[in-house]
């Protein structure tokens, strides 16, 4: 479900304009229709998951699909606008969601029956907020340390979010989740490289580039270079060590099937990894994703290798 930048900020006020619902099942409808029409590599509320926590995952989603589509989607809109529109949100999920406004908007009215039901913290969508916000307003990372930092308000409060649909949420698995969320948004910036260095974007933290005696500005002119090859190679292995450091969470889930969920994300992620390193400064061109025969392997890894029964 691809939005205009005049749709996404109807999606924005308490009636939701064109999209208002008069109830629900209407809301939840919307939301599912949202997330299955967007490619995703990692499996977002599969068949798997019991039908009513997948109705539960939906309207999260929308949330943070709508709202990554306003940072990132509208460059024809001023940056201001954009930034307003991001404000219009939070107030709307507070006054929704805490001073229980009515709303006919899908998308909250949909996600304030979801915080209400699992009694969720509004700080996790505020933290997601300010990620989106961060992209609006780009600035390259100076360390990795910094780049890690967002992907804490970016990635790892949608981890968050899915620990408590399974009542799974505590600090230890928040601790392994954290690392996985971290690792996969560390991937789609690496998995993107060639779409946002055409945007004027570099992920890549300005102390690798430094190092390696390489300059933001014309990566896209280094495609044979030895330096960026050995670049990518220290930012790939690095990313491998923060998201391996989340495997654990495998084993400390309870529920079977969020188990095998996880499973089949983590071996996709690391599917991912392979492509990449396969790729190496290659990147910078072209963007690789999974395809159907991918999912074999990941399939096999995620039943054997995590002893998933």
């Amino acid at each position: 479900m691809k939005f205009t930048a005049e749709e996404l900020f109807d999606l924005t006020n308490v009636s939701g304009g064109r999209f208002a619902v008069s109830n629900l099942s209407e809301a939840i409808k919307f939301c599912r229709k949202n997330a299955i029409q967007h490619y995703e590599n990692f499996p977002v509320a599969s068949i798997m998951i019991p039908n009513r926590i997948r109705n539960m995952i939906y309207p999260i989603y929308a949330f943070a699909r709508i709202a990554d589509d306003i940072s990132d989607e509208c460059n024809d809109v001023m940056p201001e606008r954009r930034l307003n529109a991001l404000d219009d949100l939070q107030n709307l999920l507070v006054n929704t969601c805490k001073n229980n406004i009515d709303t006919t908007n899908p998308i909250f009215l949909a996600l304030k029956w979801v915080i209400f039901e699992k009694n969720i913290p509004l700080e996790l969508f505020i933290r997601l907020l300010t990620a989106f916000r961060m992209d609006v307003k780009f600035v390259q990372p100076q360390t990795i340390y910094s780049l890690i930092e967002y992907c804490n308000n970016s990635a790892n409060p949608i981890g968050e979010l899915i620990l408590i649909m399974f009542d799974e949420h505590h600090q230890e698995t928040i601790h392994y989740s954290n690392k996985i969320c971290t690792g996969l948004q560390l991937i789609n910036f690496w998995q993107d490289l060639s779409i946002d260095l055409k945007k004027g974007r570099c992920y890549i933290p300005v102390e690798y580039l430094n190092f390696y005696g390489l300059d933001p500005k014309n990566l896209l002119d280094e495609k044979k270079s030895g330096k960026l090859n050995s670049c990518i190679t220290q930012i790939l292995n690095d990313t491998k060590k923060i998201y391996n450091e989340g495997i654990e969470l495998i084993n400390r889930l309870k529920n079977n099937i969020f188990r095998f969920e996880i499973a089949l994300i983590f071996e996709s992620g690391l599917r991912m990894i392979q492509k990449l390193e396969a790729m190496n400064l290659y990147l910078i061109a072209q963007r690789p994703k999974l395809n159907k025969l991918d999912y074999i392997p990941i399939l096999f890894s995620a039943l054997i290798k995590h002893k998933i029964t």
